[in-house]
């Protein structure tokens, strides 16, 4: 099922729940089976990035911060992760195991 797919249905879950008080447990539980699941997650974060930028200029800076990420991005995709955040110097990612997370 396609990540859109799978937002529609929790979306028309989730307003049918606001409608309907009253059937809000059997709503819940339906998106508890559909779409709970846990996850191990992992927030990274460079170390002095303005300290960084002022010391070796902002272009110099963004062109390694852009492989640095590409390696990275390669490193989680190979371990069974996907980035859902990314801004600036910041990752949000998710594992389905905190082994794969470990791994990568």
């Amino acid at each position: 099922m396609q990540n859109g797919f799978k937002r529609e249905i929790l979306f028309s879950l989730l307003d049918e729940r606001n409608r309907k008080p009253e059937a809000r447990a059997r709503i819940d539980q339906e998106i508890r089976d559909d779409f709970e699941r846990e996850l191990a997650v992992m927030i990274m974060d460079s170390v002095r990035f303005s300290w960084k930028t002022m010391e070796y200029g902002i272009i110099q800076f963004l062109s390694v911060m852009r492989k640095v990420n590409a390696d990275l991005k390669s490193i989680i995709r190979s371990n069974r992760g996907k980035v859902i955040s990314e801004w600036a110097d910041n990752f949000v990612i998710i594992f389905n195991t905190p082994a794969d997370g470990i791994e990568a």
